[in-house]
């Protein structure tokens, strides 16, 4: 029975038994029995008996062949004349030693030497030689065949040590392998994780900006619409003032009506003043302008409460005047090209933000896959290297199962 077979509760019953009555008797300082190779010997008479037992073939032939010797002589004590009977009885012994020598080499040495291949591939003994079996009996045959069964258990197991070797070897590489691949595959999922991480910071910062890109632009749309109304009023103040030349003879009926417009020229040049503040940086051209038509208003309202003094001069302010609101509108024109302009960069970096933010927005879809590619991959890591493990463990119990085989140096 091999170490490795589980025996059976009755089985473990039994040698529980046998080992409490073996221990009872040693207490008693009696033995009725005994363990000799795991089998129970008895002693005394019993023991005699069981020796009869365990005779080997040619003893017990040996035994048989003493007996019929016997009583073949006790026969031939009735003989008539001794030489008779010793001749007699020397052939029957010549028979027997005959008969027990051929029984002997073919039966006993055959079957003692299948008994001691049979024991050492029982005991997992290969180192024993495995000799060539002489003659063509039944018995011969079958030594042979136990030789062969030896040497290919001999082939077979040194094979196997070896490729459980190399097995093993293959195992443990690829556990490490897989151990470091795992780790490295762990940094780059955090370094993934990292990188999704500054990639969302990246995109809160564009969306962000291209807020302030369009808060920017509406208030370049804004500062444009106000360019536009400063420009269509300075076009108005133009020919208000052209109206004042042609009409210049007529100048103390309209003083009121030039006050007025005075007035009204003054407040929009404030309202573009603040709209101008409001722009920042792109108003402050605007904001020049602004305070050239309060000045020029500051001027008109002077001029309309000198007129009646000064009539006579009123034809060269009234020019000037003229002149001044044509500069006027040339820059009020530059603002609102400048105005265009910004609207139209402003335009293109909103393009250019929306377009950066579904740039970013791809990537951040790309890295989530990838980092979702990267977890299986770690995980498929992690499950390989605790497969070679298993597989490193397994080997290596193979390896002491094969073990057990002793195989010639």
């Amino acid at each position: 029975m091999s170490v490795r077979t589980k025996p059976t509760a009755e089985e473990v019953q039994a040698a529980q038994a046998l080992h409490a009555a073996l221990h009872a008797q040693q207490a008693a300082g009696r033995r009725d029995f005994y363990l000799h190779r795991g089998a129970v010997r008895y002693t005394g008479v019993r023991n005699w008996l069981g020796k009869l037992h365990r005779l080997s073939l040619t003893q017990r032939l040996a035994l048989m062949l003493a007996g019929w010797l016997g009583l073949a002589w006790l026969s031939g004590l009735r003989a008539d004349t001794v030489g008779t009977q010793a001749w007699q009885l020397g052939l029957l012994a010549s028979a027997a030693g005959v008969i027990l020598l051929y029984v002997h080499k073919v039966f006993t040495r055959p079957l003692a030497e299948a008994n001691r291949q049979a024991h050492s591939i029982m005991i997992c003994d290969l180192t024993r030689p495995a000799a060539l079996s002489q003659g063509r009996s039944a018995i011969a045959r079958q030594n042979e065949q136990l030789r062969q069964v030896l040497l290919n258990l001999r082939a077979v197991i040194g094979d196997a040590r070896v490729e459980i070797g190399e097995v093993g070897k293959v195992s443990s590489s690829l556990a490490q392998d897989a151990g470091r691949l795992s780790r490295r595959t762990e940094a780059q999922a955090s370094n993934l994780q990292e990188t999704a991480a500054s990639m969302e910071q990246v995109s809160a910062m564009v969306a962000q900006s291209m807020e302030s890109v369009r808060s920017v632009l509406d208030g370049s749309q804004r500062s444009a619409q106000l360019a536009g109304a400063g420009g269509l009023a300075i076009a108005q103040v133009g020919t208000a003032m052209q109206n004042i030349e042609q009409s210049s003879g007529q100048m103390r009926q309209f003083v009121e009506v030039i006050e007025g417009i005075a007035a009204q020229t003054n407040i929009l040049s404030l309202n573009a003043g603040v709209e101008a503040a409001r722009a920042g940086e792109q108003g402050k051209g605007f904001a020049i302008v602004a305070s050239e038509v309060r000045a020029l208003a500051q001027r008109s309202a002077a001029a309309a409460r000198q007129i009646r003094a000064l009539i006579e001069l009123s034809g060269e302010q009234v020019g000037q005047g003229v002149r001044s609101v044509a500069e006027v509108q040339r820059a009020i024109g530059q603002v609102v090209a400048s105005v265009s302009d910004v609207n139209q960069l402003m335009a293109e970096l909103d393009l250019a933000t929306r377009e950066q933010t579904i740039g970013i927005e791809q990537v951040n879809r790309a890295v989530s896959e990838l980092d979702r590619l990267t977890q299986q991959n770690a995980a498929m890591v992690d499950a390989t290297a605790a497969s070679a493990e298993n597989l490193t463990q397994n080997t290596g119990v193979l390896d002491r199962t094969l073990a057990v085989f002793r195989l010639p140096a």
